[in-house]
């Protein structure tokens, strides 16, 4: 299970009351492809069904490195993916913890309501990419939409053959300069995701902090990442 730090507010809702402010979350193509794995392990010996969801026939022949001739095929393709969740969506399992930690705005001081968690099952992950792709304009590849081609290109190559070349699909298929991310989402996308209770006051307060580091452990945080520098500066914290 992917473990994925996350800070709150970002920077496209600090400036929301607490109901209003979420994390952005960014996702890299490992990801992408432990979402496809999980899939596909929910149709060991239903290869077949698994091809008929996807309607696997009708993507024989094409060049999945090609943008021009993948790119109309985004929206069948998402529509695709989505059967394949709805036939499933009783089996899920988690993909990604999410634990968040609150500062009060901008500044490097805790909120007293401060650290809580979040898990994503596969299928919830997906909603990240799936309902952008499905929202976004036609002429142009976004890495949201990538994202959708790479999953159901794994799943289509896994009905056919039993198998998948995750490091081959994220390779091959990039439509541009390729980098270490599968696309980024900003809090005020994901907080129609995680919008509740917990994201506007997570549950564990800062004075947990000393009951969580202990015997010394503030000596080994490393400034150069945020919580750490905040866990460091706060000098009542401890």
């Amino acid at each position: 299970m992917e473990i994925k730090l996350t800070a709150l507010p970002d920077s496209s809702t600090v400036e929301r009351p607490d109901s209003g402010q979420s994390s952005e979350i960014v996702v890299r193509p490992d990801t992408i492809v432990y979402a496809a794995l999980s899939m596909a392990k929910l149709f060991e010996g239903r290869r077949k069904e698994l091809s008929e969801l996807l309607g696997s026939e009708r993507y024989e022949g094409v060049d999945w490195r090609s943008s021009e001739d993948v790119r109309p095929l985004v929206p069948d393709l998402a529509n695709d993916l989505d059967r394949v969740l709805g036939s499933e969506v009783g089996r899920q399992s988690p993909l990604m913890m999410q634990p968040v930690w609150k500062t009060v705005g901008k500044t490097l001081a805790l909120h007293e309501q401060c650290f809580d968690i979040f898990v994503w099952s596969a299928f919830a992950l997906t909603r990240l990419f799936l309902d952008r792709a499905k929202s976004q304009a036609r002429e142009q590849m976004t890495r949201e939409m990538r994202s959708v081609v790479w999953i159901v290109k794994m799943l289509h190559d896994f009905a056919s053959t039993g198998k998948m070349n995750p490091g081959k699909t994220t390779n091959e298929i990039v439509y541009a300069p390729r980098n270490d991310k599968a696309f980024a989402i900003s809090g005020s996308r994901t907080l129609h995701y995680l919008e509740s209770p917990e994201l506007a006051r997570p549950w564990i307060k800062r004075s947990a902090v000393k009951e969580i580091v202990l015997g010394g452990g503030e000596k080994h945080l490393s400034p150069e990442r945020r919580l750490d520098a905040v866990v460091q500066s706060t000098f009542d914290l401890l």
